[in-house]
């Protein structure tokens, strides 16, 4: 939690990057994923994921202006410093010890989740040093929806970026998303790691759908970058650099 908050403090000081910011989230979630820990330490990796969603889902910053934004970044840490430190959790009342054997118990807890925590954090470190070391690949997805609904705030057309053709068959899940309030607004995709993505896009014209909570509804219009009708088209990054892409629907492909 403490790196968090210094991750965002620090944010909200320097004007980093969206897409950098949810990349460092990403990582820090991705690397308490394969650990045998606690509950108590799973909390971490929620926390991580929570606000990268959080961060992936806010609206373009205006030229200038602070990204994230001042009221995002306090906002997010007075939800941190409400957790308080997830290792201090005390064992059950029911444990059959008795005072000094249950005090001498929570104390060896304390400093197992302790060392474990800082464990974690350094490899979280090692982690983010070692994808920062890397030049980001940026991605721009031109819209072009000639559809009969009505786009605005209210019902906004969501993009999706998956890493393998997969999604085809629902075997694979996004690795970012935007949503767009025009029929041919461009989104922006940062700090991406994969060299080659596959981009979709959804449209709800009840809007009702929020691009978090599953697949888009049925009858949601669908498009989907391509070259070949029916064929999801692979779009080639390469680091460093900003690739643009335009994708084009209507009405015509309907989520079943």
């Amino acid at each position: 939690m403490e790196l968090a908050l210094e991750m965002l403090s620090d944010a909200g000081k320097h004007n980093v990057p969206r897409g950098q910011l949810v990349g460092q989230f990403k990582t820090m979630a991705d690397s308490v994923r394969h650990w045998d820990l606690p509950a108590e330490r799973l909390v971490g990796r929620s926390l991580y994921e929570g606000i990268a969603g959080n961060l992936m889902n806010l609206p373009e910053s205006q030229l200038g202006s602070p990204s994230p934004s001042t009221a995002f970044v306090e906002q997010e840490k007075a939800l941190l410093m409400g957790r308080g430190p997830i290792w201090q959790k005390r064992p059950p009342r029911g444990e059959l010890f008795d005072y000094q054997t249950r005090t001498t118990t929570e104390r060896d807890f304390r400093l197992m989740r302790l060392h474990c925590s800082l464990a974690v954090s350094l490899v979280a470190l090692a982690l983010l040093a070692n994808a920062q070391s890397k030049p980001d690949r940026t991605l721009e997805v031109k819209l072009n929806y000639t559809g009969a609904g009505k786009v605005d705030q209210n019902h906004k057309i969501f993009i999706f970026l998956f890493d393998t053709p997969d999604f085809m068959q629902g075997n694979a899940m996004p690795i970012g998303s935007q949503s767009a309030a025009a029929k041919d607004q461009t989104v922006t995709f940062s700090g991406l790691s994969a060299a080659t993505v596959y981009a979709v896009a959804a449209f709800d014209p009840k809007g009702e759908y929020d691009g978090m909570s599953g697949p888009p509804p049925t009858g949601s219009s669908l498009g989907m970058y391509s070259k070949d009708p029916g064929t999801p088209g692979p779009v080639n990054l390469e680091a460093g650099k900003t690739t643009h892409v335009n994708l084009a629907f209507d009405d015509t492909a309907k989520m079943q």
